[in-house]
C-alpha cells in the first residue's frame, strides 16, 4: 500500500474517532472562559482603526506577491510546484523523512485543475483574505477595534508576508486551520452551533493542521502541557495532585485532554508512515552554531526581547502559556534543523510567536495599549520592509541571470555547476522548462540530475559529465557558503570560446 492511500485511511479513521469522542465528551462549555471577566461590550468600529487594517493588509499583500512572478522566487518552488506541473500529479508525500504530507496538496491541486502559475498567485491573495476573515471572527473574544489592531499586527508581521510570499510554505494553513478550529469552539461556546458537532469540528481542524508541518506538533503539545499546569496551578502549587485522578477519571470532560487526542493520533502516523526525527538532509547542514546565530541575530533579539518582556511581567497565565508554548519549537528550529529563518530576518520558522504576542498587546490596559501597540507596529514594520528588501535584491540578481541563461540555452548548449546538487537540479529544470529547448550539461556527477522524465524529451536535453563542448557555464561566484549566492555565466570550455 503506498504512503498516499494508508494516511488517507488513517486520517478518516482518525476523524471517525473525533467524532465519536466528541460524541461522548462531557465538556462544559460555559467554564471556557478566556478570563473571569464577562466579554467587554463592543463598541462602534473606528474609522481609524478599519482603515489601519485595510492599509497593513494592502500593504501585506503588495510585498509578498511582489516577487512572487514565477517559480523561481525560490529554489524549493523550482522543485516542489514546478514538478507538480511538469508531472500533472497529487500525491501526499513523505518528503525525504521531512513529515509534512498535506504540505503541497492544495498547490498541486490547483496547478492540475488550471494548469498556470497565476492561479497560485491569486490564491494566496484569496487565501490571505479568507485568514484574516475567520480570525476577525474566531477571536470574538477580543472588542472588534481591538481585534482589528491585532489583525493589523498579524497582517503586517514578518513571517507573515514571507509564508505568503511564495507558495511553497504550508504554515499559512496551519493558521488557517488554527484559526478555523477556534472559530468552530467559539460557536460552540456561544450556541450558535450544535456544542458536539462544534467540538468535532473544532478537533478535525487541529488535527489536520498538525500534518503541514512537523514542527506544529511541538507548540500544540507545549501548549497543552502548559494550560494544564495553568489549569490547575493552585492545586500542583500545593503538591495536591488528586487533580491527576480526576483527569484519568473523566478524561473527556477537560478540552486539553480532548485536544491532545489529535497529538497522540499525529504521533501515532509519524511513527507508523516513516517519519524521521533529524532527517538526513536537514542533518547535513553542519554550519556552526555562531554562524546561525550570526545569520539570524535580529530575529533572535526581537524573541528574546519578548521573551525577557513576559518574564519581567512576573504572571503565569494564558499570555505567558501562549508564548512560552513557542520555545520547543524555537529550540528545534536552531539545535535540529539549524534554520531559524527562510532569508535572515524574513522569518517563518518561528512565526508562532510572532502571532500570539499581539494578543497579549491587545489585552493590555488602555493606558499601556497605545504604547504597546505603536512599538509593536513600527517594529513589525521596520522588520518586514528590511527583510522585503534583502530578499527581493536576491531574487532580483537570481532572475536577470536566469534570464540570460534562458536566452542561451535556445541558441546554444549550456553548462552548469553550482556545487549544491538539488540547487543545480532544480535551477536546470526551470530554465528548460522556460526555453521549451535547448541542452544543459551538468559538469559533475550526481543522482538527482536528469531525471525529469517528463520535462527532457528530443527538444529539451539533459546531460551530466559531458566534455564542456558549450562555451558558457553557470556557476556560483560566492567566496564562501556563508555568504549569498552570486549568479554568474562565464566564458569556459574548449579553446574555440575564447
Amino acid at each position: 500500500m503506498s504512503t498516499s492511500a494508508a494516511l488517507v485511511i488513517f486520517l478518516f479513521a482518525s476523524l471517525v474517532l473525533l467524532y465519536l469522542t466528541s460524541q461522548f465528551s462531557s465538556v462544559n462549555f460555559n467554564k471556557l472562559k478566556i478570563s473571569n471577566k464577562s466579554d467587554i461590550k463592543d463598541k462602534d468600529v473606528s474609522i481609524t482603526v478599519l482603515f489601519l487594517m485595510l492599509i497593513s493588509g494592502v500593504f501585506s499583500i503588495c510585498l509578498s506577491t511582489y516577487n512572487f512572478t514565477d517559480f523561481n522566487v525560490d529554489y524549493d518552488s523550482m522543485s516542489v510546484q514546478l514538478r507538480f506541473l511538469i508531472e500533472n500529479e497529487i500525491s501526499l508525500r513523505i518528503w525525504n523523512g521531512r513529515f509534512f504530507p498535506l504540505s503541497h496538496v492544495d498547490n498541486a491541486i490547483l496547478l492540475k485543475v488550471f494548469n498556470s502559475f497565476t492561479a497560485l498567485k491569486v490564491y494566496l491573495i484569496l487565501h490571505f483574505i479568507c485568514l484574516l476573515t475567520i480570525a476577525y471572527f474566531a477571536f470574538d473574544f477580543i472588542p472588534k477595534n481591538r481585534r482589528l489592531v491585532f489583525l493589523s499586527l498579524i497582517a503586517i508581521a514578518p513571517p507573515v508576508v514571507n509564508i505568503y510570499s511564495s507558495a511553497i510554505y504550508s504554515e499559512r494553513n496551519i493558521l488557517l486551520f488554527f484559526c478555523t478550529s477556534v472559530l468552530f469552539l467559539r460557536l460552540g461556546m456561544r450556541g450558535n452551533l450544535d456544542k458536539k458537532l462544534a467540538l468535532f469540528l473544532s478537533l478535525s481542524s487541529f488535527l489536520v493542521s498538525l500534518y503541514f508541518k512537523e514542527t506544529t506538533i511541538l507548540y500544540a503539545a507545549s501548549f497543552l502541557g502548559l494550560f494544564f499546569i495553568l489549569t490547575n496551578f493552585k492545586a500542583l502549587k500545593a503538591l495536591n495532585y488528586s487533580v491527576f485522578i480526576d483527569y484519568l477519571k473523566s478524561p473527556l470532560s477537560y478540552i486539553e485532554t480532548l485536544f491532545l487526542i489529535p497529538c497522540l493520533l499525529w504521533l501515532l502516523s509519524f511513527l507508523l508512515l516513516g517519519g524521521e526525527i533529524n532527517p538526513d538532509y536537514v542533518a547535513k547542514r553542519d554550519k556552526s552554531l555562531a554562524a546561525y546565530v550570526s545569520k539570524n541575530y535580529i530575529e533572535l533579539a526581537v524573541i528574546s526581547a519578548i521573551l525577557v518582556f513576559m518574564t519581567l511581567r512576573a504572571r503565569f497565565d494564558l499570555y505567558a502559556v501562549l508564548i512560552l508554548s513557542c520555545i520547543p519549537m524555537a529550540l528545534y528550529c536552531l539545535l535540529v534543523s539549524q534554520s531559524i529563518g527562510a532569508s535572515n530576518i524574513f522569518t517563518y520558522y518561528n512565526y508562532l510567536i510572532y502571532l500570539v504576542f499581539p494578543i497579549y498587546i491587545v489585552s493590555t490596559d488602555k493606558s499601556k495599549f497605545l504604547t504597546y501597540v505603536s512599538i509593536t507596529f513600527i517594529g513589525f514594520t521596520a522588520i518586514t520592509i528590511t527583510g522585503f528588501v534583502e530578499f527581493t535584491e536576491r531574487v532580483s540578481k537570481r532572475n536577470k541571470i536566469i534570464s540570460e541563461a534562458i536566452d542561451i540555452v535556445k541558441n546554444e548548449s549550456l553548462n552548469i555547476n553550482l556545487g549544491l546538487p538539488w540547487k543545480e537540479r532544480n535551477l536546470a529544470r526551470f530554465i528548460l522548462y522556460k526555453a521549451n529547448r535547448g541542452h544543459i550539461n551538468h559538469l559533475t556527477s550526481h543522482d538527482l540530475f536528469c531525471k525529469d522524465y517528463s520535462l527532457y524529451d528530443e527538444g529539451r536535453i539533459c546531460t551530466v559529465n559531458k566534455l564542456p563542448s558549450a562555451c558558457k557555464t553557470l556557476l556560483d561566484n560566492r567566496t564562501s557558503k556563508d555568504k549569498p549566492e552570486e549568479l554568474d555565466i562565464i566564458l569556459a570550455g574548449n579553446d574555440e570560446c575564447n
